[in-house]
């Protein structure tokens, strides 16, 4: 791939085929370690709830919370 003197770069027909990017798909490019990914935000997403498990940080973090409270509470008391 080359990139042009506006910055655009062709991806190969084989790659967007692989990966169902159409014309009009927008990419997210993400540089990470020295290197840059480029992938869509429904294929983002999930590669960090595959990382993540089935884990919800949300409720984690209102679990803890709430413990910090009852904590405080029994100080406080």
């Amino acid at each position: 791939m080359t990139i042009s003197n506006r910055g655009e770069i062709a991806l190969p027909a084989e790659l967007r085929s692989r990966h169902g990017w159409r014309a009009g798909t927008t990419l997210l490019a993400i540089e990470t370690q020295g290197r840059v990914m480029l992938t869509t935000r429904p294929e983002l997403e999930n590669l960090v709830r595959a990382q993540l498990g089935d884990r919800s940080l949300v409720a984690e973090l209102i679990k803890e919370r709430r413990a910090a409270s009852v904590g405080e509470d029994l100080a406080a008391g």
